[in-house]
């Protein structure tokens, strides 16, 4: 069923003479600019800094596919699709993944090969957004060569398009890099202002009075000027008698209006692509431990809604490639999780069931708690003594491994 209310519908209809929708960024429309404009800001360092963190609280948590059932074909099927991620540069994947925060959508190549008789991933490739477009049924095109106005559709087969907080008024999504475009502008201005004060006022100013004869004071003169230049390298020089030597102090205070604006400026940043500003303060300002606190609470939301949507893309990919070599009426799942988290889960685990009666050997804390064999005994003493209620308890229930 076609839309009741759509573009070619609307009043500015004008846009149906082009396959190719125009980009709604300001930034970009109003200085006759493309996407890779953003590319530059990632070499302010405190953009650098800030991108670099918020990828990090991605990549530094664990990965694991597991399987939805014990049944044989879905455990295969895990060793399947976890033996071809390790083949592949994940990380970089994650990172490519993560482009879309900051450029408002990311456009992954999957690259297909054969192995014997599975078909597997040779690789998952980012490529530019630049290359890409969309038309005005919200479709990706390619600017081929050969078509470089209206571009190609894209065979979304052979593509994974990740978007960040798209639309229907706007398939490119919105970009976090086009929120600070502005800010890094001005903090660049405000560096090269400050730049320039260093240079006009960061030297000593010097002046000499000069006495002689009507006939050669203005020779004189020049080669005071001469002698004072000098100075200011060498520090040594030589004047005659009866010549003053003056220094102008100047009151350099004005360095803390640009500091200000340049700190100023870096919180406007963090805010935007961290959502805070305690994390990355730079000033020497700090704030409470209640603010810290709040400031950790809201990084870590952004930061879960990064592995959700890194999350969403990876099973679509589990589910792409293992549809194509399996028979399966429910898919393996892709999880982040923190291995802290795994062992103090597991720890907990064990506990209920060292309470009920079972034993574990030295092998299974080897290879669970990352224990070298010489560090423990596994002592086969009860946890309760067999006359206390606790220990009559709990032989009476069963456990099921």
């Amino acid at each position: 069923m076609k839309d009741l209310y759509s573009r070619e519908t609307a009043y500015n209809s004008y846009l149906n003479f082009f396959k190719s929708l125009p980009d709604p960024d300001k930034v970009l429309t109003e200085r006759g600019l493309d996407i890779s404009v953003y590319r530059d800001l990632s070499y302010d360092p405190h953009v650098e800094a800030c991108m670099t963190s918020r990828e990090a609280g991605v990549l530094q948590n664990e990965w694991i596919v597991e399987p939805v059932s014990n049944r044989g074909q879905n455990r295969k099927a895990v060793d399947f699709i976890t033996e071809i991620f390790k083949n592949i540069d994940i990380e970089r994947v994650f990172r490519e993944i993560l482009e879309a925060v900051y450029f408002g959508y990311a456009v992954l190549e999957k690259k297909y090969k054969r192995d014997g008789g599975s078909i597997v991933f040779e690789d998952i490739v980012g490529k530019p957004q630049e290359w890409f477009r969309f038309d005005t049924e919200g479709r990706l095109r390619f600017l081929s060569k050969s078509n470089m106005l209206e571009g190609e559709i894209v065979d979304m087969q052979k593509v994974e398009l990740v978007r960040y907080r798209s639309s229907y008024r706007n398939p490119y999504g919105e970009r976090k890099l086009a929120r600070i475009f502005w800010t890094v502008a001005m903090k660049k201005g405000g560096m090269k202002w400050w730049l320039q004060f260093a240079e006009k006022y960061g030297s000593v100013f010097m002046y000499a009075r000069v006495s002689g004869t009507t006939e050669d004071i203005d020779k004189k003169k020049y080669n005071t000027l001469q002698m004072l230049d000098d100075m200011v390298n060498s520090a040594v020089g030589v004047f005659g008698v009866g010549d003053e030597i003056e220094t102008l102090n100047f009151d350099r205070s004005g360095n803390a209006v640009f500091q200000d604006l340049i700190a100023f400026c870096n919180a406007e940043i963090s805010k935007a692509i961290l959502g805070q500003t305690l994390t990355t303060q730079t000033d020497g300002k700090t704030g409470t431990y209640a603010q810290a606190k709040v400031h950790q609470e809201v990084r870590k939301e952004i930061l879960d809604a990064d592995k959700k949507m890194v999350t969403a893309v990876m099973n679509r990919l589990i589910w792409d490639i293992l549809s194509k070599n399996f028979n399966l009426s429910e898919y393996p799942v892709f999880t982040f999780y923190e291995e802290e988290d795994i062992q103090n889960d597991r720890a907990e685990r064990d506990t209920k069931l060292k309470q009920v009666g079972v034993s574990f050997t030295k092998q299974y804390f080897i290879e669970n708690y990352n224990m070298k064999e010489t560090d423990f005994e596994v002592s086969e003493t009860p946890l309760f003594p067999e006359n206390t209620p606790q220990f009559s308890e709990s032989k009476k229930k069963t456990v099921i491994l």
